[in-house]
């Protein structure tokens, strides 16, 4: 009984230990998904508010794919910019950058305490995507879309 007594404390921080980990990493995959499937979206979109409507998708499947979200924590930014080839006539095409944040929930305080997750408000977790916006490549520069950041969680940390 006395070395069952001193070992299952550390058998059940590593057991819990083994669960955090596996939630937050859970998140931070569906985080990823979330943020590469608004991107592709957002590549093809076509219309003046297409910024909107890809942090709007980006939310919503943060929303709906993302265990272990802390509720009212989803941002989403996307920009735009030019990309040239840099030939002598260079031809030119416009990316999108989609960036997705968000706080994952911290089950076991214990555990969130020894890997440093003291933040009270959740664990941060962050991902980016980029693509390129479909079409022809330009002989100029192109107009970019407006960029656009949820107002939910304001930018990402």
């Amino acid at each position: 009984m006395a070395e069952f007594a001193l070992v299952v404390p550390m058998l059940l921080l590593i057991l819990f230990g083994t669960i955090q980990v596996g939630v937050t990493f859970g998140g931070y995959n569906g985080l990823i998904n979330s943020v590469r499937e608004a991107a592709r979206y957002g590549s093809v979109c076509t219309g003046p508010n297409c910024g909107q409507l890809t942090a709007t998708r980006l939310i919503s499947g943060i929303q709906g794919g993302v265990f272990g979200l802390k509720s009212g924590t989803a941002t989403a930014v996307v920009t735009y910019s030019v990309d040239s080839d840099g030939a002598s006539t260079p031809t030119y095409s416009t990316k999108i950058t989609v960036t997705g944040c968000l706080k994952g929930i911290v089950f076991i305080p214990l555990v969130g305490n020894i890997l440093n997750w003291t933040d009270p408000s959740g664990v941060a977790l962050k991902s980016t995507a980029v693509f390129r916006v479909e079409g022809q490549p330009l002989s100029a520069p192109p107009i970019l879309p407006s960029p656009y950041t949820s107002p939910v969680g304001g930018t990402c940390p």
